[in-house]
Protein backbone atom coordinates (compact mmCIF):
# COMPACT_ATOMS: atom_id res chain seq x y z
CA UNK A 1 0.00 0.00 0.00
CA UNK A 2 1.64 3.47 -0.82
CA UNK A 3 1.82 5.98 1.45
CA UNK A 4 1.10 9.50 0.78
CA UNK A 5 3.93 11.94 0.70
CA UNK A 6 3.02 15.70 2.03
CA UNK A 7 4.53 18.64 -0.25
CA UNK A 8 4.54 21.41 2.13
CA UNK A 9 6.31 23.59 -1.20
CA UNK A 10 3.55 26.18 -2.20
CA UNK A 11 3.62 27.21 -5.69
CA UNK A 12 3.06 31.02 -6.44
CA UNK A 13 -0.04 29.86 -8.66
CA UNK A 14 -1.76 28.02 -5.06
CA UNK A 15 -0.62 30.86 -2.88
CA UNK A 16 -2.23 33.74 -4.92
CA UNK A 17 -5.57 31.46 -5.31
CA UNK A 18 -5.44 30.98 -1.75
CA UNK A 19 -4.64 34.88 -1.10
CA UNK A 20 -7.54 36.21 -3.85
CA UNK A 21 -9.59 33.32 -1.83
CA UNK A 22 -8.89 34.84 1.35
CA UNK A 23 -9.59 38.08 0.50
CA UNK A 24 -12.66 37.70 -0.98
CA UNK A 25 -13.98 35.59 2.65
CA UNK A 26 -12.47 38.05 4.54
CA UNK A 27 -15.09 40.43 2.76
CA UNK A 28 -17.66 38.83 2.99
CA UNK A 29 -17.51 38.34 6.74
CA UNK A 30 -17.45 42.24 7.36
CA UNK A 31 -20.95 42.46 8.04
CA UNK A 32 -20.55 39.45 10.92
CA UNK A 33 -20.24 42.66 13.74
CA UNK A 34 -23.44 44.22 12.40
CA UNK A 35 -25.60 40.60 13.07
CA UNK A 36 -24.86 40.77 17.02
CA UNK A 37 -23.81 37.14 18.17
CA UNK A 38 -22.28 36.15 14.89
CA UNK A 39 -18.88 34.16 15.16
CA UNK A 40 -16.34 34.32 11.60
CA UNK A 41 -13.88 31.96 11.05
CA UNK A 42 -11.17 31.68 8.51
CA UNK A 43 -9.15 28.71 6.92
CA UNK A 44 -6.99 27.02 4.82
CA UNK A 45 -6.45 23.00 4.43
CA UNK A 46 -3.70 21.37 2.34
CA UNK A 47 -4.60 17.27 1.87
CA UNK A 48 -2.35 14.70 0.57
CA UNK A 49 -3.48 11.12 -0.07
CA UNK A 50 -1.62 8.29 -1.71
CA UNK A 51 -0.50 8.04 -5.57
CA UNK A 52 0.52 11.91 -5.50
CA UNK A 53 -3.04 13.42 -4.73
CA UNK A 54 -3.25 16.93 -2.95
CA UNK A 55 -5.72 19.52 -2.36
CA UNK A 56 -5.81 22.86 -1.21
CA UNK A 57 -9.01 24.88 0.40
CA UNK A 58 -9.14 28.19 1.93
CA UNK A 59 -12.43 28.28 3.49
CA UNK A 60 -14.30 30.61 5.85
CA UNK A 61 -17.62 30.35 8.04
CA UNK A 62 -20.39 32.38 10.00
CA UNK A 63 -22.57 30.84 12.82
CA UNK A 64 -25.19 31.85 15.17
CA UNK A 65 -25.92 30.96 18.96
CA UNK A 66 -29.59 31.77 19.28
CA UNK A 67 -32.04 30.56 21.45
CA UNK A 68 -33.86 28.25 19.61
CA UNK A 69 -31.05 26.98 17.17
CA UNK A 70 -27.59 27.46 16.33
CA UNK A 71 -27.20 28.30 12.59
CA UNK A 72 -24.39 28.28 10.21
CA UNK A 73 -23.13 29.31 6.66
CA UNK A 74 -19.97 28.45 5.05
CA UNK A 75 -18.36 28.52 1.83
CA UNK A 76 -14.79 26.65 0.59
CA UNK A 77 -12.89 26.36 -2.83
CA UNK A 78 -10.91 23.38 -3.17
CA UNK A 79 -8.21 23.14 -5.99
CA UNK A 80 -8.01 19.26 -6.06
CA UNK A 81 -5.44 17.76 -8.70
CA UNK A 82 -7.35 15.13 -9.64
CA UNK A 83 -11.11 16.56 -9.60
CA UNK A 84 -9.88 20.27 -10.47
CA UNK A 85 -10.96 23.38 -9.03
CA UNK A 86 -14.70 23.73 -7.38
CA UNK A 87 -16.61 25.50 -4.83
CA UNK A 88 -18.71 24.40 -1.85
CA UNK A 89 -21.30 26.26 -0.15
CA UNK A 90 -22.73 24.80 2.90
CA UNK A 91 -25.33 25.24 5.17
CA UNK A 92 -25.94 23.92 8.47
CA UNK A 93 -28.64 23.96 11.74
CA UNK A 94 -28.41 22.90 14.89
CA UNK A 95 -31.60 22.11 17.28
CA UNK A 96 -31.63 21.68 21.41
CA UNK A 97 -34.03 18.79 21.88
CA UNK A 98 -32.88 17.95 25.13
CA UNK A 99 -30.96 19.33 28.21
CA UNK A 100 -27.50 17.80 26.38
CA UNK A 101 -28.49 16.87 23.13
CA UNK A 102 -28.93 18.78 20.09
CA UNK A 103 -29.96 17.35 16.64
CA UNK A 104 -27.69 18.53 13.62
CA UNK A 105 -28.64 18.94 10.13
CA UNK A 106 -26.29 20.42 7.41
CA UNK A 107 -26.19 20.16 3.29
CA UNK A 108 -23.59 21.37 0.94
CA UNK A 109 -23.67 21.90 -3.06
CA UNK A 110 -21.04 21.98 -5.08
CA UNK A 111 -20.35 24.14 -8.16
CA UNK A 112 -17.59 23.77 -11.35
CA UNK A 113 -17.33 22.37 -14.12
CA UNK A 114 -16.28 19.19 -13.13
CA UNK A 115 -18.78 18.41 -10.00
CA UNK A 116 -21.62 20.42 -11.09
CA UNK A 117 -24.96 19.13 -9.17
CA UNK A 118 -22.99 17.38 -6.71
CA UNK A 119 -24.61 17.78 -3.19
CA UNK A 120 -24.23 15.80 0.18
CA UNK A 121 -26.40 16.18 3.29
CA UNK A 122 -25.59 15.31 6.86
CA UNK A 123 -28.01 15.07 9.67
CA UNK A 124 -28.65 13.11 13.37
CA UNK A 125 -28.24 13.84 17.28
CA UNK A 126 -25.16 15.07 18.67
CA UNK A 127 -24.73 14.54 22.60
CA UNK A 128 -23.06 16.60 25.18
CA UNK A 129 -20.88 14.18 27.35
CA UNK A 130 -19.82 16.78 29.50
CA UNK A 131 -16.23 18.19 30.13
CA UNK A 132 -16.32 19.57 27.06
CA UNK A 133 -16.91 16.42 25.17
CA UNK A 134 -19.21 15.44 22.48
CA UNK A 135 -20.65 12.40 20.68
CA UNK A 136 -22.70 12.53 17.46
CA UNK A 137 -23.99 9.99 15.28
CA UNK A 138 -24.96 10.99 11.67
CA UNK A 139 -26.33 9.77 8.25
CA UNK A 140 -24.98 11.09 5.12
CA UNK A 141 -25.93 10.94 1.42
CA UNK A 142 -24.11 12.18 -1.62
CA UNK A 143 -25.58 12.38 -5.02
CA UNK A 144 -24.30 14.01 -8.40
CA UNK A 145 -25.60 14.37 -11.94
CA UNK A 146 -23.51 10.94 -12.98
CA UNK A 147 -25.32 8.89 -11.45
CA UNK A 148 -22.83 8.74 -8.19
CA UNK A 149 -24.41 8.10 -5.16
CA UNK A 150 -23.61 7.36 -1.69
CA UNK A 151 -24.74 6.37 1.69
CA UNK A 152 -23.18 6.08 5.15
CA UNK A 153 -23.48 6.20 8.83
CA UNK A 154 -20.38 7.99 10.86
CA UNK A 155 -19.58 8.62 14.78
CA UNK A 156 -17.91 11.55 15.86
CA UNK A 157 -16.19 11.55 19.33
CA UNK A 158 -14.47 15.39 20.01
CA UNK A 159 -12.75 15.95 23.67
CA UNK A 160 -10.68 18.80 25.53
CA UNK A 161 -7.60 16.90 26.18
CA UNK A 162 -5.84 19.63 27.98
CA UNK A 163 -6.55 23.73 28.07
CA UNK A 164 -4.96 24.25 24.30
CA UNK A 165 -5.43 20.87 22.91
CA UNK A 166 -8.70 19.05 21.58
CA UNK A 167 -8.69 15.94 20.20
CA UNK A 168 -11.27 14.08 17.54
CA UNK A 169 -11.93 10.04 16.37
CA UNK A 170 -14.24 9.12 13.95
CA UNK A 171 -15.64 6.49 12.28
CA UNK A 172 -17.96 5.66 9.05
CA UNK A 173 -19.41 2.95 6.75
CA UNK A 174 -20.76 3.90 3.89
CA UNK A 175 -22.85 1.93 0.55
CA UNK A 176 -22.10 2.66 -2.44
CA UNK A 177 -23.74 0.66 -5.74
CA UNK A 178 -22.88 -2.82 -4.88
CA UNK A 179 -19.41 -1.85 -2.60
CA UNK A 180 -19.36 -1.47 1.30
CA UNK A 181 -16.61 0.79 2.42
CA UNK A 182 -15.32 2.29 5.84
CA UNK A 183 -13.47 5.22 6.65
CA UNK A 184 -11.24 6.14 10.20
CA UNK A 185 -9.59 8.94 11.31
CA UNK A 186 -7.89 10.92 14.27
CA UNK A 187 -7.50 14.42 14.32
CA UNK A 188 -5.76 17.37 16.68
CA UNK A 189 -6.51 20.63 17.52
CA UNK A 190 -3.85 23.03 18.95
CA UNK A 191 -5.28 26.28 20.40
CA UNK A 192 -2.51 28.33 19.45
CA UNK A 193 -3.65 31.75 20.71
CA UNK A 194 -6.79 32.91 21.07
CA UNK A 195 -7.81 33.91 17.33
CA UNK A 196 -5.31 30.32 16.07
CA UNK A 197 -5.85 27.29 15.34
CA UNK A 198 -3.77 24.35 14.12
CA UNK A 199 -5.30 21.21 12.68
CA UNK A 200 -4.11 18.04 11.65
CA UNK A 201 -5.56 14.33 10.92
CA UNK A 202 -4.45 11.03 9.19
CA UNK A 203 -7.48 8.25 8.22
CA UNK A 204 -7.46 5.20 6.84
CA UNK A 205 -10.00 4.65 4.46
CA UNK A 206 -11.14 0.72 2.64
CA UNK A 207 -13.38 1.00 -0.58
CA UNK A 208 -14.09 4.93 0.71
CA UNK A 209 -16.87 6.41 -1.19
CA UNK A 210 -15.54 10.25 0.27
CA UNK A 211 -18.97 11.21 2.41
CA UNK A 212 -16.54 12.93 4.35
CA UNK A 213 -14.66 14.91 2.63
CA UNK A 214 -14.43 18.19 2.41
CA UNK A 215 -15.96 17.43 -1.57
CA UNK A 216 -16.39 14.49 -3.38
CA UNK A 217 -13.00 13.62 -4.11
CA UNK A 218 -10.56 14.79 -1.45
CA UNK A 219 -11.01 11.50 0.86
CA UNK A 220 -11.34 9.38 -2.04
CA UNK A 221 -13.71 9.83 -5.05
CA UNK A 222 -16.85 8.82 -4.81
CA UNK A 223 -16.69 5.52 -6.39
CA UNK A 224 -13.68 5.54 -8.46
CA UNK A 225 -12.01 2.65 -6.74
CA UNK A 226 -14.94 0.49 -8.23
CA UNK A 227 -15.04 1.53 -11.84
CA UNK A 228 -12.82 2.18 -14.68
CA UNK A 229 -10.84 5.59 -15.43
CA UNK A 230 -13.30 7.94 -16.54
CA UNK A 231 -16.62 6.17 -15.95
CA UNK A 232 -19.07 7.63 -13.31
CA UNK A 233 -16.28 10.08 -12.06
CA UNK A 234 -16.80 13.69 -11.92
CA UNK A 235 -15.12 15.44 -14.78
CA UNK A 236 -13.78 11.94 -15.67
CA UNK A 237 -15.48 11.28 -18.98
CA UNK A 238 -18.67 10.41 -20.36
CA UNK A 239 -20.56 10.12 -17.21
CA UNK A 240 -21.55 6.34 -17.99
CA UNK A 241 -21.85 3.58 -15.03
CA UNK A 242 -20.16 0.67 -15.09
CA UNK A 243 -20.31 -2.84 -13.19
CA UNK A 244 -18.47 -2.85 -9.90
CA UNK A 245 -15.57 -5.26 -9.15
CA UNK A 246 -14.46 -6.75 -6.09
CA UNK A 247 -11.30 -5.34 -5.70
CA UNK A 248 -10.61 -3.66 -2.38
CA UNK A 249 -9.40 -0.18 -2.21
CA UNK A 250 -7.08 1.13 0.64
CA UNK A 251 -5.82 4.28 0.84
CA UNK A 252 -4.37 6.19 3.55
CA UNK A 253 -4.60 10.10 4.36
CA UNK A 254 -3.25 13.23 5.81
CA UNK A 255 -4.42 16.85 6.38
CA UNK A 256 -3.14 20.17 7.76
CA UNK A 257 -5.13 23.33 8.09
CA UNK A 258 -4.96 26.75 10.51
CA UNK A 259 -8.09 28.45 11.56
CA UNK A 260 -8.48 32.12 12.40
CA UNK A 261 -11.42 33.21 14.49
CA UNK A 262 -13.08 36.22 15.13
Amino acid sequence: MPTPLIDCSISGRHAMRGLVAAVAIAAWTLPAAALGPVDATLGYDFYSAADGRTSWAPMGELSSDLKACVVSAGVSHVDDNSIGMAWGFTGGVKFRVAPHAHFALDATGFASDSVSGAWKIRTGPEFDLGRERTLGVFFSRYDDNLRNASNGVSAEFDARVVPRLSGSVSASIQRAADVTGGDVSAGASWHLTGMIDLTAEGGVSVNGTGLQGVLPGPRGEVLSQNRGPGRGRPGGGSGTTTSTTSATSTFTSAQLGVRVNF
